[in-house]
């Protein structure tokens, strides 16, 4: 049988590393939130902003969503700050890895 017609079982997400990217998608939601807090707007007027519905700015404050990098600059670009200070530091979240601590230290 060739490489090509092997039939390969589906990757299974690791779960500690599943659990670290949930901790980090949490640590960014709250600086989200708190970002949007001190400007004093609604979540409605930030999902207008950045031309996102107003469940996914609720999402991405909850850490139920990604933030994809092209996001995460439209959002530094509307509250006024860089985009690494988005992205939590090894210590903001919780279990901790090599890998963890190479993306993380940016």
């Amino acid at each position: 049988m060739s490489r090509q017609n092997k039939i390969r079982a589906p990757r299974h997400p690791n779960p500690k590393t599943t659990a670290k990217i949930a901790s980090v998608k949490k640590v960014i939601g709250e600086k989200l939130r708190a970002l949007r807090k001190e400007k004093g707007v609604t979540i409605k007027v930030v999902a207008s902003a950045l031309r996102f519905s107003p469940s996914r700015v609720g999402r991405l404050e909850r850490g139920e969503d990604p933030v994809w990098l092209t996001d995460f600059f439209a959002i530094a670009q509307y509250y006024k700050v860089a985009a690494h200070t988005l992205y939590p530091k090894e210590k903001e979240f919780l279990g901790r890895s090599k890998k963890a601590e190479l993306v993380c230290n940016v």
